[in-house]
């Protein structure tokens, strides 16, 4: 049987390894609130760079658009050019002189296609480049929700730990005082 200051010195013990251990606890739900903190604001801030990138990805796709147009634009200029020759070799009897202005206008024309292909490729490899980076950081976000669930599980586990000890510990309170109750209290 214990005496009355072994139980003490026990009940103090005891009472103090739980007191450390809340302690403990708390430093741990303070580090899980910094972690959650900083998840948040790396979430908010690879929302901000989504958001940029597909502001990106939509100038692009405008200036697809408008490459688009220009060569429908070139084609109804070189469709025009190609009418205005037919109507100057019925209109010219020089046909060498006809038929020189006729290969130069063909060849400008062809110049104005590739330059608008190679545009149109360009602009094409930089819409694949915006939608791999989307992608990516779609795949970043979800890694990032995922791990805030984990951390917030985490959470939960250790506020239970600690609703756990202190019921402990308030078991323990309710048995020395009965004990005191009892008698056996010196």
């Amino acid at each position: 049987m214990f005496t009355y200051c072994a139980f003490r010195y026990y009940f103090s013990f005891v009472s103090n390894r739980f007191q450390a251990e809340v302690a403990e606890l708390k430093n741990e739900i303070k580090d899980l609130a910094r972690i959650k903190e900083n998840t948040l604001r790396e979430v908010s801030e690879l929302k901000l760079q989504l958001k940029m990138v597909e502001e990106a990805r939509d100038g692009v796709r405008r200036e697809l658009i408008d490459a688009h147009r220009k060569i429908r634009e070139g084609e109804d200029a070189r469709e025009v050019a190609r009418k205005d020759n037919t109507d100057l070799k019925r209109q010219l009897k020089d046909e060498e002189r006809e038929k020189q202005a006729v290969q130069e206008t063909a060849n400008e024309l062809r110049g104005k296609v590739k330059k608008c292909e190679a545009e149109k490729t360009n602009l094409r490899r930089t819409l694949d480049e915006a939608g791999q980076k989307i992608g990516s950081l779609e795949e970043a976000k979800a890694a990032l929700q995922k791990e805030a669930g984990e951390l917030r599980a985490s959470l939960r586990e250790v506020e239970k730990a600690r609703l756990e000890a202190r019921r402990e510990l308030q078991q323990l309170h309710n048995q020395v005082r009965l004990i005191c109750l009892s008698g056996n209290c010196k």
